[in-house]
């Protein structure tokens, strides 16, 4: 089977392809893929010890000449050849505890984009009154609150997690979802501005203070609101306050070199390292990527984008 990102999503909210780069996977069923990104618990039920799937980057020429790389991650044991078809497989002591796609299937389709020089990135992406942002993050840094506060104000998402960044056929920067829903972390900032979601159907997570939206269980309204893919105009690097403390919601411009180190951190660093040298062409799409956009800025979210997420998301675009 071939994976391409956008391919698994409901037609009627895929826009045109962006990237032309898929993936031809083998060892485990489409049906079983499509489900996980999906967020299907029943798919994630079948990726248990014994499974074993590689994937390659379709029309590259390989080279099988570096030495693999392993990397044993909770959920599966990742072999990666630089510039070759890497591998996944799944042991006894593996399993799928927090999450619902494998750690391990998101490197191992990272590495092999990365030879086509997209960015597999750790971020949101959406698109709010005619800007597409791209809103990159560290773990707690709040980016589930800004892709709810941005639903509630009537953007349009692609993510709140995991996203493919590219360039379309214009030289554009592009982000498109590789999943098909959102999962969102429970709190109260989070929790008030989904309760402004009118009909949102929000699945809790049994082990996790999360809850998932599928995309295609909302009220019409809010499926117009999810996008397979925006331009990107401008990034924002989120920031908590060192205190603790939220004050109002600040923007402060940011430099292309801080930029360019938030896009590699959230674009699995491994990938830059020199063991990957066929992966080279992922560093200079990454720089590009940092100097393409209209605007570079750090943006702190504060309670009044809580409170009143339209005005504050205008004010910050």
């Amino acid at each position: 089977m071939n994976f391409l990102p956008g391919r698994h999503a409901d037609e009627a909210l895929i826009a045109p392809q962006s990237f032309d780069a898929s993936i031809q996977i083998q060892g485990v069923s489409s049906a079983l893929m499509a489900g996980m990104f999906h967020g299907s618990a029943r798919a994630r039920d079948h990726w248990k010890p014994g499974l074993e799937l590689t994937a390659g980057l379709c029309g590259a020429t390989d080279d099988q000449t570096a030495s693999p790389w392993k990397k044993d991650l909770p959920d599966g044991l990742v072999t990666l050849h630089s510039g070759a078809p890497g591998s996944v497989r799944v042991e006894p002591d593996h399993a799928i505890i927090d999450t619902l796609l494998p750690q391990s299937l998101y490197l191992l389709l990272a590495q092999q984009w990365a030879r086509a020089g997209l960015m597999l990135v750790h971020g949101a992406a959406f698109e709010f009154e005619g800007k597409g942002i791209l809103a990159l993050g560290d773990k707690g840094a709040g980016k589930s609150v800004l892709t709810a506060a941005a639903l509630a104000a009537g953007a349009r998402v692609v993510s709140d997690d995991w996203v493919m960044v590219g360039f379309d056929q214009s030289g554009g920067l592009r982000a498109e979802r590789l999943r098909d829903f959102l999962m969102l972390r429970h709190g109260q900032a989070c929790d008030r501005l989904m309760s402004k979601l009118e009909g949102a159907r929000a699945v809790p997570l049994d082990n996790r203070p999360k809850s998932v939206l599928h995309y295609r269980d909302q009220p019409d309204a809010l499926r117009r609101q999810c996008l397979s893919s925006c331009a990107i105009d401008r990034i924002w690097l989120l920031q908590r306050p060192s205190s603790g403390r939220f004050g109002p919601s600040i923007r402060e411009p940011a430099s292309p070199v801080l930029a360019l180190a938030a896009v590699i951190r959230a674009t699995m660093p491994l990938l830059f390292t020199r063991r990957f040298s066929h992966e080279a062409r992922l560093l200079r799409k990454t720089s590009d990527a940092a100097f393409a956009v209209s605007e570079l800025c750090t943006v702190r979210a504060g309670t009044d984008l809580i409170e009143d997420p339209t005005p504050v998301l205008t004010s910050l675009t």
